[in-house]
């Protein structure tokens, strides 16, 4: 299986490769990183990363990048409300747009998407929820990542009805806790509980 990561550079991209890395370490792992970021790649040269060099809101830059990969994990976002709507939008929901569309011209098999629990607004009951869940959006980050949501949801409706063979799965956010080591990322979990307030039982795994 050979994956590529998204938003390597992040917070939970840095993570999320030394966890794969450890669990797979005979893969082949790659990542989209943007040209300007090829001195924060040295830091992931013990993780023997591919860097791929490109930016998902080109698509000339994606064309190719996803020959050979079997699995996306797809972290990359610009999560600052404070920056530009525009550029909110071009990253979060058009860039994601544009590595689906590369996802199904490369016929890989995985798209994993990192999404948001703020689409479901910060006054969330003590209980744990699903996808079902009413929404409460305000314009920029929370709706840029529902809008991405919508296209995954599309595109796994049609993999469900068997027009793709490929997968798509969504992460809102604290279910990247299955993914890792519960005690190497009790920053996470402090992060989500000072903006959430409450930890809804059952969430870590």
């Amino acid at each position: 299986m050979s994956i590529l990561i998204t938003g390597l550079t992040g917070f939970l991209g840095t993570h999320l490769v030394r966890e794969l890395r450890k669990r797979y370490p005979k893969r082949e792992i790659s990542a989209l990183v943007l040209p300007h970021e090829k001195d924060l790649c040295e830091k992931y040269t013990e993780y023997n990363v591919n860097f791929i060099y490109g930016n998902i809101i080109s698509k000339d830059s994606l064309e190719g990048c996803l020959e050979g990969i079997e699995s996306v994990f797809h972290l990359a976002a610009i999560v600052d409300d404070l920056a530009p709507p525009s550029l909110i939008y071009e990253v979060n929901y058009q860039g994601t747009k544009n590595l689906l569309e590369e996802f199904v011209k490369a016929n890989s098999k995985k798209f994993i998407y990192m999404s948001t629990l703020g689409i479901y607004g910060f006054n969330l009951p003590n209980y744990p929820i699903d996808e079902d869940y009413k929404v409460d959006l305000i314009p920029g980050y929370r709706e840029s990542k529902y809008l991405s949501e919508k296209e995954i949801s599309y595109l796994k409706k049609q993999a469900e009805k068997g027009e793709t063979t490929q997968a798509i799965s969504g992460w809102p956010y604290p279910r990247f806790y299955h993914l890792a080591d519960k005690s190497k990322n009790v920053l996470l979990v402090h992060r989500y509980r000072s903006h959430h307030h409450k930890w809804p039982s059952g969430q870590v795994h």
